[in-house]
């Protein structure tokens, strides 16, 4: 069935910035976005532009207002080059915005390109021999027009980390395997007028604030985050019994009898996963349909060769997720928008995979062996020159594990699993909204990690107190559950567990 609808699929969703029209696309969208630069891209990525005066946006992908959830690209586009009168302020005026979106912006001599807060639809950037930049949704699109062959001496080093040997890979700092081709990290923007990646956040401290503060604006967010994408989708949910997604579930109770709610997993596990009993018996009692969606045990070797096609780095796992979404709703007569409860982590700390860690124990080393690429020298240096900037912010109360998690984990590891599904359909994290983030950052880290993970609760008994009468993730053994809520309270879980990553699990 791929194969004969190749056209169609393959670089789904997918652009190119760059100094010369690319006609090799076939019938792509082609945009002059100035003087010297021009945009393709592929039929099916909504590309909204807005102008004012001498000031202009491009909106690669969607974006959604939380405040109003009526609104489309167009009109929240259009408002936002209104207000804003110079670059900076465009930032300013997307930060309480949600979508998986890059934009270009052109305002007087600033020119620069930048993704949504997480990164979620990636920029790969490249200076070619003329000094001309090259923007595109992958990397081997640019290697491919321009002749840049893959650097095997990177590819050998990182396959040498643990990290590459599951289904769950991904790219440390901003490195691909391509020389002098980049991956943009979230919080920073590239400046294509200068040829150079700038970090524009924080740019303030993030002075705490109490749950009681908190609850009413991060509830608005993603109640209104929700609500837009109702209105403007054929939502379907991807749930399971997590925090992640059940605290969106609480958060989607205006609009929840509007969206599919559905569970992936294995064939062999569909009678006992607690991700697919849980949720089927929370929903039935909300009154919520819930349908279980088993995976295939192999990949359609034409979907195979497609997905590879298009993303460089495409993982046979998350292609096996895409055909199950695609088999089970390709009746609907509008395509599917899949929301998912990915980058929560960013403010939920976990700490089995970044324990509390003192700042002077903190190397490249350290957040190579929490990354599990402690055997790959690439990583160890990737995560050192990310590091010492890092530690820089520390005076804006940021925490670096939580900011690793955010650039580093968020920015690589999910940014290539949603890319891996656009060639199906396109997604939705609703905490991929900065707002969100800086509000949840600024509560205590000891009421949003475990064990009690008290902020979620609140937010949860906040909006829809039922949600949080099935368990929550259940311990697989409770007597080691309990062993490791009592090393957390009496604060000795995390030196545990720093020790175990950097001298057992890293030389075993």
């Amino acid at each position: 069935m791929f194969k004969e609808q190749t056209e169609k699929y393959l670089y789904r969703r997918q652009y190119v910035l760059a100094p010369h029209l690319i006609d090799s696309f076939g019938d792509w969208k082609h945009i002059q976005v100035s003087k010297d630069y021009f945009l393709t891209a592929h039929p099916d990525l909504p590309v909204t532009v807005a102008h004012c005066q001498n000031r202009s946006l491009y909106l690669l992908g969607y974006i959604i207002d939380p405040y109003n959830p009526c609104f489309d690209d167009t009109q929240i586009m259009q408002d936002v080059i209104d207000k804003s009168k110079t670059a900076d302020d465009v930032l300013l005026h997307i930060a309480d915005k949600c979508g998986r979106f890059v934009i270009i912006v052109k305002i007087g001599d600033n020119f620069r390109i930048f993704s949504d807060a997480c990164g979620l639809r990636q920029v790969f950037y490249h200076v070619d021999k003329q000094n001309s930049v090259w923007c595109s949704s992958q990397p081997h699109i640019i290697a491919e027009e321009l002749g840049i062959k893959i650097n095997e001496v990177v590819k050998c080093d990182l396959q040498k980390a643990s990290l590459f040997k599951t289904a769950e890979y991904w790219y440390p700092g901003n490195i691909t395997l391509f020389d002098n081709i980049f991956h943009l990290t979230p919080n920073h923007y590239f400046d294509i007028t200068f040829r150079k990646f700038i970090r524009y956040w924080p740019r303030e401290r993030l002075n705490p604030i109490s749950i009681s503060e908190c609850l009413p604006k991060v509830l608005a967010l993603l109640s209104g985050i929700i609500e837009g994408a109702v209105h403007r989708f054929n939502l379907a949910f991807a749930i399971s019994c997590g925090f992640d997604s059940r605290t969106l579930l609480a958060a989607s109770r205006k609009v929840a009898k509007n969206i599919h709610y559905f569970t992936q997993t294995a064939k062999i596990t569909k009678d006992s996963d607690p991700d697919v009993l849980i949720p089927s018996a929370l929903l039935k009692q909300l009154g919520l349909k819930h349908s279980v969606l088993v995976l295939p045990e192999k990949l359609d070797e034409d979907f195979k060769a497609i997905l590879q096609k298009n993303v460089f780095t495409g993982r046979v796992a998350k292609g096996l997720n895409a055909v199950s979404i695609y088999d089970h709703f390709k009746s609907e007569k509008k395509e599917i928008v899949v929301l998912y409860g990915n980058c929560s982590e960013i403010t939920k700390r976990d700490r089995f995979r970044f324990p509390k860690t003192p700042k002077p124990l903190l190397s490249g080393a350290a957040l190579a062996a929490m990354a599990q690429m402690s055997h790959s020298s690439v990583a160890i240096n990737e995560f050192t020159k990310w590091l010492i900037s890092a530690k820089k912010l520390t005076k804006y109360n940021i925490d670096i594990l939580d900011l690793m998690h955010w650039e580093q984990r968020v920015g690589n590891w999910g940014a290539m699993t949603f890319s891996e599904y656009e060639m199906v359909h396109e997604s939705l994290c609703p905490y991929s909204c900065r707002r969100y983030i800086e509000y949840m950052l600024r509560v205590p880290f000891k009421y949003r990690t475990q064990p009690e993970y008290k902020l979620h609760h609140e937010i949860m008994a906040a909006i829809w107190p039922e949600v949080l009468e099935y368990e929550i993730n259940p311990a697989k053994n409770r007597i080691k559950r309990r062993i490791e809520d009592f090393l957390y309270r009496i604060n000795i879980y995390d030196s545990i567990k720093f020790l175990h990553l950097m001298f057992y699990k890293r030389f075993k």
